[in-house]
């Protein structure tokens, strides 16, 4: 089932989201499948001598059929590294290498509702997999979602600005204009306590740390089953997570539609 939904993915859109537009190479981004629920995330490739390397991409096809082979509940990335390192440990541990990251935010429902989730009394939430009612989207997440694309697009005057559901109970943003791929980790966390205080309860520790992974676009979410959908900015105000797909149920139309959505904010050639 797996197999068949990775390829179906646009491997164009795909890679210009992986390399930043052409930014970066796609060997230096730190992309980590996660084989199952249970077991963590794969960042390195492990020799028959013990030696290891970082997991890494020379193409995007090379990825999309590792991904076809191995069937992972799901992939996150991260930042783009030094092509000449190979323990990440040492970049972790320093500031000095230079890193490309796009600039992220990513809001749950939790941080959003705070006390007033509790005003909607008998909302139709799955507590047991943590997922979030069309009733609780619309009352704390759309809101969200707006005033997000207020700050980012129309004052602070970004333009490749990209919205996903998570495939749970959030959503994620990821800003690609080159001067956020630049930014240092201080004017990241300046960004999120800028979004805090225009009401939004992003996740600061996130978009403060550039090394920070978060689940690819497209990917689905391990708990749920969902895909992580685009939003486009016109359909911000009336989104429901309820029409984001289980990966098993996506078919080629909404792929070449959530392909349409992120294209329309990347540098995608047709």
């Amino acid at each position: 089932m797996m197999e068949r939904y990775y390829r179906m993915l646009p491997r164009d859109t795909l890679e210009a989201f992986l390399t930043c537009n052409g930014a970066v190479e796609l060997r230096s981004r730190e992309i980590c499948p996660q084989r199952r629920r249970d077991v963590p995330m794969q960042r390195y490739v492990y020799g028959s001598d013990g030696s290891r390397r970082p997991l890494r991409f020379e193409c995007i096809n090379e990825l999309v059929m590792q991904l076809v082979r191995s069937a992972p509940v799901t992939v996150h990335v991260g930042p783009a590294w030094p092509a000449n390192m190979d323990d990440r440990r040492a970049e972790r541990a320093s500031d000095t290498y230079a890193r490309i990251a796009p600039l992220v935010f990513d809001v749950d429902l939790d941080a959003a509702a705070h006390a007033g989730r509790a005003q909607l009394a008998g909302c139709p939430c799955d507590f047991a997999r943590k997922e979030c009612c069309d009733v609780c989207w619309v009352a704390f997440m759309t809101p969200a979602m707006m005033r997000m694309r207020a700050l980012l697009c129309d004052t602070l005057g970004f333009a490749q600005v990209l919205f996903f559901f998570s495939g749970r109970r959030g959503f994620h943003v990821w800003v690609m204009d080159p001067e956020a791929l630049a930014m240092g980790n201080e004017e990241r966390g300046a960004m999120a306590r800028l979004a805090l205080a225009h009401g939004v309860a992003v996740d600061e520790g996130v978009t403060a740390n550039c090394t920070h992974l978060l689940k690819m676009p497209l990917m689905p979410h391990p708990a749920t089953g969902r895909v992580v959908t685009p939003i486009a900015h016109d359909r911000l105000v009336d989104f429901l997570p309820s029409w984001a797909p289980l990966s098993r149920d996506v078919d080629p139309d909404m792929m070449a539609e959530f392909k349409r959505v992120m294209d329309g904010k990347l540098n995608v050639p047709h």
